[in-house]
C-alpha cells in the first residue's frame, strides 16, 4: 500500500543488485537517491489532493525540514496516514508503529498529534540494526541489514530535537522478544506495519489483530497482479487475511 515516484521506483528496484557488485553503497538507496531530488518530485501537486488543514500544516512541515527529519516520506502516503490517524482519534487505543527506521513517520505523527489536540501516544518498534531476516518471498537480495543506517541513539535524539519525546514510547528489540512482552495488554486504534519482509509481518498480524480498535496500513503492501512484489510483507498479509476470511481494502497503489 502505498505510492512512489517513477525515478524512486527504478533506484529501489534494482538497487539490491547494484549494491551486490558496489559493496561501498548505503545499505539504504535513500542516499543514492538525494533527499532534495525525492522530496521536489514527490512534492509535486500533492498538497492539491488535501483539503485537510491540519494535514496540509503537517505536509509543509515535511517539505520545510526534509534535511533535518532525514525524511524520504511521500506526501501522498503520507497525507493518506494522517487521515487515518484523524478517522481513528475518536475511537480507544493509542498509535502503534512497527518499523522506526530513523523515526521521520513517527515524529509526523506526533507533531500531527499535537495539532489536533489528540491525547494518543505513539509506540514505535524497531531492531534499530537494519532489516533482522532475508525475505523467503521477495525479490530483493540480501535483504539482512537493509536500512542499517539508522541506530537507537540517533532516533532518540531526533525524537528530542523536534520536541516529541513526551508522547512516544520507544520499544527496542525484535519484535518476538518485546510485542507480547511489552504492550500486550494495549490496544490501537491506528497501527502502521512498515517491516518490509515476511517473517516479520507474518509474526505482527496476529499481534495487532487481537488488539486494534480501528485502522492498520500496510505501507509495502503491493497490489499488482503481473508483478512479484519487492517485499515479502504482501505474501504474508494475504496468507493471513485469507486464513480469516477477510480482505485488505485497497487505498493506494505503488
Amino acid at each position: 500500500m502505498g505510492f512512489i515516484s517513477n525515478l524512486e521506483k527504478a533506484v529501489r528496484k534494482n538497487y539490491g543488485d547494484i549494491q551486490n557488485k558496489l559493496s561501498f553503497l548505503p545499505k539504504s538507496p535513500t542516499k543514492i537517491l538525494g533527499k532534495k531530488q525525492v522530496m521536489g518530485i514527490r512534492r509535486k501537486g500533492v498538497l492539491e489532493q488535501f483539503k485537510d488543514p491540519d494535514i496540509l500544516k503537517i505536509l509543509k512541515f515535511n517539505n520545510d525540514n526534509y534535511e533535518m527529519l532525514h525524511s524520504d516520506k511521500d506526501g501522498l502516503m503520507l497525507g493518506h496516514y494522517l487521515e487515518f490517524l484523524k478517522q481513528t482519534d475518536c475511537m480507544d487505543g493509542d498509535i502503534l508503529e512497527l518499523g522506526t527506521y530513523k523515526g521521520v513517520t513517527t515524529i509526523l505523527f506526533a507533531k500531527f498529534l499535537d495539532l489536533i489536540k489528540s491525547d494518543k501516544k505513539i509506540y514505535t518498534c524497531d531492531v534499530f540494526t537494519g532489516l533482522p531476516y532475508e525475505d523467503k518471498h521477495s525479490t530483493a537480495k540480501n535483504a539482512v541489514g537493509s536500512f542499517s543506517d539508522t541506530s537507537y541513539e540517533f532516533v532518540n535524539s531526533q525524537f528530542d530535537k523536534f520536541n516529541v519525546s513526551q508522547r512516544i514510547t520507544i520499544v527496542k528489540g525484535l519484535f518476538e522478544d518485546t510485542l507480547y512482552k511489552t504492550l500486550d495488554k494495549n490496544k490501537f486504534s491506528f497501527v502502521l506495519l512498515d517491516c518490509d519482509i515476511y517473517d516479520s509481518t507474518k509474526f505482527c498480524l496476529p499481534f495487532i489483530d487481537d488488539r486494534l480498535n480501528g485502522i492498520v496500513a500496510f505501507d509495502d503492501y503491493e497490489q499488482d497482479p503481473n508483478k512479484k512484489p519487492r517485499w515479502g510483507m504482501t505474501q504474508a498479509v494475504n496468507e493471513f487475511y485469507q486464513k480469516i476470511n477477510l480482505e485488505p481494502v485497497p487505498h493506494l497503489m505503488k
